[in-house]
């Protein structure tokens, strides 16, 4: 998934002549959530891995249905971590 602050960051730093997004962008790590997921879960899964944006998936066509953001998952974050 790529954000604002990738394409900033990549146009101050530069990028190889002939790079694809995957070289930079590409990741086994993507967080992808489900229209079917409950929403704590996945809040979860999002601050664990410090993922600001989500794609959210139909789970039986694999195709995209929205997106989702939070700027609370600081917040997530440190309530999971002194849960322990």
């Amino acid at each position: 998934m790529v954000s604002r602050a990738d394409i900033l960051r990549w146009s101050r730093d530069g990028w190889e002549r002939n790079a694809t997004l995957q070289n930079y962008a590409g990741s086994d790590d993507l967080v992808v959530g489900y229209a079917d997921e409950l929403v704590g879960d996945l809040a979860d899964r999002m601050a664990a891995k410090e993922a600001g944006r989500v794609p959210i998936v139909d789970r039986a066509t694999g195709r995209l249905v929205g997106l989702v953001g939070s700027a609370t998952q600081p917040a997530r974050r440190r309530r999971m971590k002194d849960e322990g």
